[in-house]
């Protein structure tokens, strides 16, 4: 238990478990490419994340460079930029019970989102809550990116620094997003978006 106060790089195969969401936060940052963030995975590795809080001025968690990672029973909250952001072919990330909420936007008034899956990267969000974040709740870009989204509550997504955007879900540049069994509300423009050639975006249920 306790708030430990420095970023995490895993990049070996591992499980990094907590006690419970409400007695375990990392709030610590390490500067990367993508900007200060809390918790880094990378490269080849599999690795499990449950029972903790992540929470820092950063992005949450970035998981890139081909990695895979499941995140369960956890918090992610009041982080920077993004709360999940994952980027790259082969990169894989599974989210289940989790909380990602009031994400804010960066230094210069930009993206803020929850769940990001980009550049090739396949997500998969399930029994969880999206909330209070900005930009969007969650969304995918470019050509290659699959992400799923299945029981789950997006809501009060805002704008960004610019007066844009406030999107629940969306789509665009290509990626492919599916939404089932899901409730999407009170977001500040548009529940369900899509943009760009070749993206797809389906619900149901």
């Amino acid at each position: 238990a306790g708030d430990y106060d420095q970023g995490i790089l895993v990049s070996k195969s591992i499980s990094l478990v907590g006690r419970c969401s409400s007695m375990v936060t990392i709030s610590g940052v390490r500067e990367i490419s993508y900007g200060p963030t809390v918790v880094e995975v990378m490269g080849d590795v599999e690795v499990s994340i449950s029972d903790l809080t992540i929470s820092g001025p950063g992005l949450g968690l970035v998981v890139h460079m081909g990695a895979k990672s499941s995140i369960s029973r956890a918090s992610l909250k009041k982080n920077q930029t993004g709360g999940i952001f994952t980027h790259g072919f082969s990169t894989m990330v599974t989210a289940s019970d989790v909380w990602v909420s009031d994400t804010q936007l960066n230094a210069e008034g930009l993206y803020g989102q929850g769940i990001e899956a980009a550049s090739g990267a396949s997500v998969s969000v399930t029994r969880s809550r999206v909330s209070a974040n900005h930009s969007a709740g969650i969304t995918a870009n470019s050509s290659g990116t699959i992400l799923t989204v299945s029981e789950v509550w997006v809501s009060g997504t805002q704008l960004d620094g610019e007066g844009l955007r406030g999107y629940g879900v969306r789509a665009k540049s290509g990626a492919s997003v599916s939404v089932s069994r899901s409730w999407v509300s009170d977001n500040y423009s548009v529940g369900l978006g899509t943009d760009g050639s070749g993206t797809i975006l389906t619900a149901s249920e």
